[in-house]
């Protein structure tokens, strides 16, 4: 089983800061994968092998509020490291899972092959890509929809999958609550998240710790307003039906009496002889001699 360990590097010319990286061990062989993180000496723990919580600052992923927003401090370095580190874990343990020997370049491939999208909105833009490319474009909407929501509680920055914790979905929530957004639409980007998470858990970025089971994530009833339209519409042409039937009945009632009166009139045979052509008119009345 392959080991995962996070030291710091620091240059042998006595440089002020080192570069943070992973040491994966794997049937003796040794590979580092560096990070873009730089941190100077004093503000790494080499016997905790994290970083040094720095005065007046929040506990390392803790969300502090700002503008409204809750926002990570700058030890969310720690988060990102932490992040890498679970993620090679995952990897690891899927690989073992799996039953199959596999290398310590296999380990590295699959770390680095989804190395570009390993927080959250990145990992968004990506599904919002795959989605649009297999024509489902209602759904990338809504992704989109919820991305750009969650950038503006993020204040423009990405976190890993790891500082996703149940109290970050908490303050989105109330976030979003304040805002006026109604709780149905609360609701709609607590679903899309967690279709999110879900999905990056599959994919090995994030260990399933279901942030989710405390917010709200399904759908109130409401007044159907298109099913009260539709109902007053259904009265109305009742009505309209009704008061043109009375209006059919005595339009009927009045051709059939007109068509009675016709026909009585002109069956008289003096009528017939008036009206047969080549014939000239002749009284029917009988006069005595």
């Amino acid at each position: 089983m392959a080991t995962v360990k996070v030291r710091l590097g620091l240059p042998s010319e006595g440089g002020r800061q080192g570069t943070v990286f992973y040491q994966v061990t794997h049937r003796s062989r040794t590979r580092r994968i560096s990070t873009s993180i730089r941190l100077a000496a004093e503000d790494w723990d080499a016997a905790g092998c994290r970083v040094k919580a720095r005065a007046g600052h929040a506990e390392d992923g803790a969300p502090v509020p700002r503008g409204g927003r809750y926002r990570m401090e700058p030890s969310s370095l720690q988060d990102r490291i932490d992040s890498g580190l679970v993620r090679l874990r995952l990897i690891t343990r899927h690989l073992d899972g799996l039953r199959k020997d596999y290398s310590i370049d296999d380990i590295i491939h699959r770390y680095e092959s989804g190395n570009d999208c390993s927080s959250v909105l990145s990992f968004m833009d990506v599904r919002i890509a795959e989605l649009s490319a297999a024509g489902k474009q209602g759904t990338a909407r809504n992704y989109t929809r919820a991305k750009d929501s969650l950038a503006r509680y993020l204040g423009g920055d990405d976190i890993p999958f790891i500082a996703m914790t149940a109290d970050f979905v908490a303050g989105y929530a109330l976030f979003l609550e304040k805002r006026g957004v109604v709780r149905n639409s609360v609701s709609f980007y607590m679903r899309i998240l967690r279709a999110v998470y879900n999905s990056a858990v599959r994919h090995l970025f994030v260990e399933q710790t279901y942030p989710f089971s405390d917010v709200y994530t399904g759908v109130d009833r409401t007044r159907k307003r298109a099913a009260a339209y539709i109902t007053s519409a259904a009265r109305q042409a009742s009505r309209f039906a009704c008061g043109w039937s009375r209006v059919s009945v005595r339009l009927l009632t009045g051709m059939r009496t007109g068509l009675r009166y016709m026909s009585s009139r002109y069956s008289s045979p003096r009528i017939r002889r008036r009206h047969t052509p080549g014939t000239r008119w002749l009284s029917t009345t009988t006069t005595g001699s």
